[in-house]
């Protein structure tokens, strides 16, 4: 597109209007990207919240089950646990059980 401008006789103001469309349209594009992104990243974090709640509880029901083991109850937890990729597998895991 520069390259036809950059000729004698170009239309530059037609060039101005077309590059300009394709800059909203981009605009639109990333503006909807980011959108998404934003929703991702929001789900993201509610299904760590609940995966963690789910481990708490999960431990806390187990030890229910086993009276012997209530002095294993973790109380210390982080509410992190899902830094670490091999939480997220055995959280999976427990899933397909």
């Amino acid at each position: 597109m520069i390259g036809e401008v950059d000729q004698p006789g170009s239309d530059i103001q037609n060039y101005v209007g077309t590059l300009s469309q394709i800059l909203a349209k981009n605009i639109r594009v990333m503006t909807s990207l980011q959108t998404k992104v934003d929703s991702f990243g929001k789900h993201l974090k509610e299904e760590a919240e609940l995966s963690n709640k789910y481990y708490k509880e999960k431990a806390v029901i187990d030890a229910m089950g086993n009276p012997e083991s209530q002095s294993q109850v973790p109380t210390d937890i982080p509410d992190d646990v899902f830094e670490q990729e091999d939480d997220m597998q055995n959280f999976e895991d427990d899933l397909l059980l």
